[in-house]
């Protein structure tokens, strides 16, 4: 815990400024706290923010003071990439407490501001499937598992238990990004972030190009040895096989696919040239 004389903040943008500066984060964009602080519910964390000011008042001016004035919640995520079982990015997020009061006793009164960190980080999942629909503004792909006043439970792909996130923060996010691309949002974390853009910048892209590249068939694929011995052993047997691409592997040119290459290997008369790839 730390306290000031004077009142070092007047609103949650100041709150959140004092907190930055005094956790050495001075990196991080100040729109990131405000922009977690939705996901929060402020209303569970008051009895813990009241206590605490009341404790400090306590002990440190007595039973007989008293106090007024006004509170921020200011939470400071940090990044972590996970790929199990699916690709997440875990928010680890610290509340702290910034409180402005004005503490009065008998022959005295006092401005002061209190920091205090207020509990366990919390943690904050967003799977990187969910966040390209929200990019594409296409949420409703995912089932809807669930619901309270504040949050929806979410049911993704390769995840086995429903994952909830808050509806304002999915809001703003859906906002934020109408405006800022992924990487540049991620970049007002700070340095902790500086690993973790390339990682879901390129999750991003292959779940934006996975449903438009075909695969290439085994046979459609540049030819490699071990997949052309391979099928002319099915065809003649090992010894044979071996022999056979030895005698003709002058004919083999680089751009040929594996199809092209068993016909090359074959164009001594040993085959018709049909392909003989399994697909």
């Amino acid at each position: 815990m730390k306290y000031f004389l004077g009142h070092r903040a007047d609103n949650f943008s100041e709150a959140a400024s004092l907190i930055l500066d005094e956790s050495g984060q001075k990196d991080m964009s100040p729109e990131i706290p405000r922009l977690f602080r939705l996901s929060m519910d402020e209303a569970e964390l008051k009895p813990v923010a009241d206590k605490i000011i009341s404790n400090f008042i306590r002990n440190r001016y007595g039973n007989k003071a008293r106090w007024n004035g006004k509170h921020w919640f200011v939470p400071i995520p940090q990044l972590r990439y996970d790929m199990t079982p699916v690709a997440l990015i875990t928010f680890i997020i610290q509340t702290n407490l910034v409180a402005a009061i004005v503490v009065k006793r008998l022959d005295d009164v006092r401005l002061v501001t209190l920091v205090e960190t207020m509990e366990k980080p919390q943690k904050l999942y967003l799977p990187v499937s969910f966040l390209q629909g929200i990019l594409d503004d296409e949420l409703e792909q995912f089932r809807i598992a669930g619901r309270d006043k504040r949050q929806t439970g979410w049911s993704i792909p390769g995840l086995n238990n429903t994952f909830w996130l808050p509806d304002d923060f999915v809001d703003e996010l859906s906002d934020t990004f109408k405006t800022m691309s992924v990487a540049s949002w991620l970049a007002g974390f700070g340095s902790n972030s500086r690993n973790i853009i390339p990682l879901v910048v390129g999750t991003l892209l292959g779940l934006l190009f996975a449903d438009k590249v075909k695969p290439v068939s085994v046979s459609d694929r540049t030819w490699d040895e071990g997949t052309v011995i391979e099928n002319l052993t099915r065809m003649f047997g090992s010894a044979v096989a071996k022999e056979r691409f030895q005698k003709n592997s002058f004919r083999l040119k680089a751009n040929m696919t594996n199809d092209d290459a068993i016909r090359a290997i074959l164009s001594d008369g040993g085959n018709d040239g049909k392909s003989i790839l399994t697909r």
